[in-house]
């Protein structure tokens, strides 16, 4: 099933919904492009103290916890923002989604790794961690039209084009958090590029489809079986559940994840190098933030 890896960073664990035109502030969406997300399930060699492997460039982004943090914080911002305009404004009550058990910012970066989860779902997502993201959605969505039009214009902003919202205002008391042009964004994306082209990874995407081929699907590399259109359905066919079980097997057979997350790295580390600079000013901007943020919330 065809996954968008390009449009924001991927919201992990539990997300605060805030009653905003569907205004969603999760762990860490700020639109912009995003880490794709990376592997967890073949190798124990570098996993982090949460369970799952981790790339360099997400030491200099926010983690869970503290986008959590920092989502708290907004929502009181916006609070704040609001009634300094005249309005007595509540943010709906957080909605916490549910957990998907992801720890950082990276885990899936690869695709499937999940074999139970492949039998269950093929490459589609858990419906019914889907079916209550969009429950929360809609609620947020509800309570934002239900609102006066000045109360809707003071929260979201006079015009499309103006950024002079209590949301717009919130987001850019914590900019310092946000992935947007980020430079270990860019660096994580450029360096997942680098590593599927790099031999070492084509090496055992070649035996990958091998292996795939023996159990009669034709693919070169794994994110085409995750991205086969064939398997853009409501819900997953026969056919795609076999892919994507084969997928996962084919994977740790061949030590798919194993290999690419450890030559991504590597070129990570390469990038990361030529930027120190950049990015020791962005982890202090992170900090900042979440000083910022905790103040906040302590009152």
């Amino acid at each position: 099933m065809k996954t968008d890896r390009t449009l924001g960073l991927t919201a992990l664990g539990a997300a605060i919904v805030l009653g905003a035109a569907g205004y969603l502030i999760t762990g860490g969406e700020e639109g912009g492009k995003n880490i794709r997300q990376v592997e967890s399930a073949a190798d124990t060699s570098h996993i982090s103290g949460d369970g799952h492997w981790k790339l360099p460039a997400e030491a200099y982004l926010p983690n869970k916890e503290q986008r959590k943090l920092i989502a708290h914080a907004r929502g009181i911002a916006i609070e704040q923002c609001m009634k300094g305009k005249g309005f007595s404004y509540r943010a709906p009550s957080s909605i916490p989604l549910p957990d998907d058990g992801t720890g950082n910012l990276t885990d899936g970066r690869y695709g499937i790794h999940d074999r139970a989860k492949a039998a269950r779902f093929g490459y589609h997502p858990d419906p019914e961690l889907q079916v209550q993201r969009a429950k929360a959605m809609d609620a947020s969505s509800k309570s934002f039209k239900a609102s006066p039009e000045p109360e809707r214009r003071a929260l979201m902003g006079s015009t499309s084009s103006m950024n002079d919202g209590c949301v717009q205002e919130a987001k850019q008391k914590f900019a310092g958090t946000s992935a947007q042009n980020s430079r270990a964004v860019k660096i994580a994306n450029e360096a997942y590029d680098q590593a599927k082209a790099d031999v070492r990874v084509k090496r055992v995407f070649a035996g990958w489809a091998a292996c795939m081929h023996n159990q009669g699907f034709s693919y070169s590399e794994p994110m085409q079986a995750n991205d086969d259109v064939k398997f853009a359905t409501r819900t997953p066919t026969e056919q795609e559940i076999k892919a994507a079980v084969a997928d996962v097997d084919c994977r740790v057979r061949n030590d798919v994840n194993k290999v690419w997350y450890e030559t991504e790295k590597d070129y990570q580390n390469r990038l990361i190098s030529r930027s120190s600079d950049e990015l020791e000013m962005t982890r202090r901007r992170v900090a900042h933030s979440v000083s910022e943020a905790r103040s906040l919330i302590k009152g």
